[in-house]
């Protein structure tokens, strides 16, 4: 068998599961990866990009923004820095275009929704070794 024929069955390999059906989750060992759904709650569509930027900038283990600090010594002087990560400001011009169309049809403003729930895949996961339970076990011992 080709490796590349992983790709072929995979999907019986994979399973998805929702805060709802959390239990049926594996207990046994594996490579677990949990994903903040994208969900559109609003028509406002800053408010779902400040949610989605809130997202990418967010720390698990730090619950909060990632901040590094250093200091950095030259020969006479040492400058100390903080750097935070952020975004740029996105340039919204097509993005509102497509945003005003799906939200003035129903219809496709649901299409949307799902994409987007569907696009949470390619969000970056929180991937540990075990299951959620002593992840969340884990993280109120810190």
């Amino acid at each position: 068998m080709s490796l590349n024929d992983i790709w072929r069955n995979v999907t019986a390999e994979i399973g998805f599961y929702t805060n709802d059906t959390f239990e049926s989750v594996p207990s046994s060992p594996g490579i677990y990866a949990w994903f903040y759904p994208l969900i559109i709650t609003s028509k406002d569509p800053i408010k779902f990009i400040n949610e989605v930027n809130n997202i990418l900038n967010y720390d698990a283990l730090l619950r909060d923004v990632p901040v590094q600090n250093t200091r950095l010594d030259f020969a006479w002087k040492a400058i100390d820095l903080n750097i935070k990560l952020n975004f740029r400001d996105p340039n919204l011009d097509s993005f509102m275009e497509i945003w005003e169309a799906c939200v003035s049809d129903e219809q496709k403003f649901t299409l949307l929704r799902r994409a987007i729930m569907k696009a949470s895949l390619f969000m970056p996961p929180f991937i540990r070794r075990q299951r959620q339970s002593h992840y969340i076990k884990d993280v109120i011992s810190i």
